[in-house]
């Protein structure tokens, strides 16, 4: 249902029937004539809280989804609102466009930015880890080394680097000792700095593979459980048959 509300026109969302929605991208509440500017969601998108008549509760809706019904009805099933241009607080009717999941997907990989993975080598951090419990510091000369050799995860040495997310330091995996990160310049690393071995995980023959399978299947056959119904010891292998007359 087309409305005009201070001389710009609005269209009334289908089902949440208080609120409407312009091309301009603008949600409104009818009876009260006031804009909902809604807000902005951890993943960037802008969100508002409407209802319609005799709902007691606020339903928390997309606002590009919520501007799109508007001019076009409630969005089908399999069926995403994307934006055209990227910008995801862009909520304009001529920016908003129906997709598929797959091609929204194929969408975002065309258009991503993959020039950092190619510059990433140069971009190499060099880090020097200090133990909270012995005040002991080491040097590494990339955060892949200080993962290898404390086994602290790179997204956790990158944050306490850099001071985001409140994460100051972490836990290694190896000795259980709490270190903290600060990166450093390569020409102020001492001599005994340590490098990544590079060491990547050797491949599983498939021969391997199913010897390892039929030893676990072996394994989970000879294992003995005991029946809830009647008290009796039985191998796993016989389970099945005996869940059957045992009933």
């Amino acid at each position: 249902m087309k409305i005009e509300i201070e001389k710009c026109v609005y269209f009334v969302h289908p089902i949440y029937d208080l609120y409407a929605g312009s091309k301009d991208g603008n949600v409104i509440h009818i009876t009260k004539r006031v804009l909902n500017k809604g807000h902005k969601t951890n993943r960037g998108y802008v969100s508002v809280s409407v209802r319609k008549h005799s709902q007691s509760g606020y339903k928390v809706y997309l606002a590009h989804r919520f501007i799109w019904e508007c001019f076009n009805g409630v969005t089908p099933n399999g069926k995403e609102i994307d934006h055209i241009n990227n910008d995801k607080e862009d909520n304009r009717l001529c920016n908003l466009q129906l997709l598929t999941p797959q091609q929204n997907c194929k969408k975002a990989a065309k258009e991503r930015d993959y020039s950092f993975v190619s510059q990433n080598h140069k971009n190499r951090k060099c880090v020097k880890a200090t133990n909270k419990d012995t005040d002991e510091e080491s040097y590494y000369k990339s955060m892949y080394a200080v993962k290898q050799y404390l086994g602290v995860n790179v997204g956790i040495v990158k944050m306490a680097c850099e001071g985001t997310n409140h994460c100051k330091s972490g836990v290694s995996k190896k000795d259980g000792h709490r270190y903290t990160f600060e990166y450093v310049k390569e020409e102020d690393l001492p001599d005994n700095y340590r490098k990544s071995a590079n060491i990547r995980p050797k491949k599983v023959s498939e021969e391997d593979k199913k010897k390892h399978s039929a030893e676990r299947v072996k394994k989970w056959k000879n294992k003995e459980y005991k029946c809830s119904n009647c008290d009796k010891v039985y191998k796993n292998g016989y389970k099945y048959l005996h869940s059957k007359k045992c009933k």
